[in-house]
Order: structure tokens, then C-alpha cells, then sequence
């Protein structure tokens, strides 16, 4: 008896595609309640529920370029970056309540910077402060979103 070896499969891909119908099926778990509608009609689910199919049907189609297309080999992960902007997003949202908007848009921004090590630290600076007051002024004055400026101000 001879048993044939596995085949070949692009492990990229694969990964890819499992990840792609994580979202597409959580997508339709948590949007189970919620009514379709029709084109002319849309219910509260149609665009939701409509992306988490189309996001299946991208994973099916990366599963099956995995046996199907070319085999790349899987590239060697950098950890800095996903765990800079990790670290960044949670800390964005422990300190927003604390500090307020304009300090913790800095200080997430100047955080987030060291993801990558091509920037200088007066760059670094002008990115945070930039992003700070761009974020106030969208979110706070053009949006009008109740969110604290300072952490001295109510």
C-alpha cells in the first residue's frame, strides 16, 4: 500500500482564508436577529449580513487558491509592529475617559510611531500633535461628538 503525501498548499492563503470567514461567519452569528428587507427596503441586516456572505465567499475562493495557485512560503512576522498598535488601541481606549481627546490622541500617536523605526522623534512629535488637533477639530467641532478635550475640563 502507498499512501500519497499531501498536497501542496500556500499556507498564506490558507491562513487568510480562515481568518476572512472568522469575520464573514461572526458577521452572520451576531447579525442573526436581524431582519433582510429587500433592495427597495433594506432592513437593518441587509448590508451587514450581505458583507459577512461576501466575506465567505472571499474565503472559500483564498481556500481554494491555496491548492490551486502558486506556493509561497509564509514571510517571517515582525512582532514590533502588531504589538505597538495593539498596546496603542487599548491604551487609546483606558486613557480617552482619563485624559480627555487632545492628550491621549498625542500620546497614542506618539506610542503607535514606534511600529516603525524610520522616524525621528521631532517627526514623531509633529504626527501627534498634527493628528491631536485634527481629531479634535473633526470629531469635536465638525461631528460635535461629546467627548472631553482635557482631563481638567467636564
Amino acid at each position: 500500500m502507498t499512501s500519497k503525501a499531501p498536497a501542496a498548499v500556500d499556507r498564506q492563503d490558507v491562513l487568510a482564508a480562515l481568518l476572512v470567514g472568522a469575520v464573514g461567519l461572526a458577521g452572520l452569528w451576531f447579525g442573526r436577529g436581524l431582519a433582510w428587507g429587500q433592495a427597495s427596503a433594506m432592513g437593518p441586516g441587509y448590508l451587514p449580513l450581505g458583507i459577512s456572505w461576501l466575506l465567505i465567499t472571499i474565503a472559500l475562493l483564498l481556500g481554494a487558491r491555496a491548492y490551486l495557485g502558486p506556493k509561497r512560503k509564509l514571510p517571517a512576522m515582525n512582532l514590533r509592529p502588531l504589538a505597538v498598535i495593539t498596546a496603542a488601541s487599548l491604551l487609546f481606549g483606558f486613557l480617552l475617559e482619563r485624559l480627555g481627546l487632545v492628550c491621549t490622541t498625542f500620546v497614542v500617536a506618539v506610542l503607535a510611531s514606534f511600529a516603525s523605526a524610520d522616524s525621528s522623534l521631532r517627526e514623531r512629535l509633529v504626527l501627534a500633535a498634527t493628528l491631536s488637533i485634527a481629531s479634535t477639530v473633526v470629531f469635536v467641532f465638525l461631528l460635535g461628538q461629546p467627548i472631553r478635550l482635557w482631563w481638567w475640563l467636564e
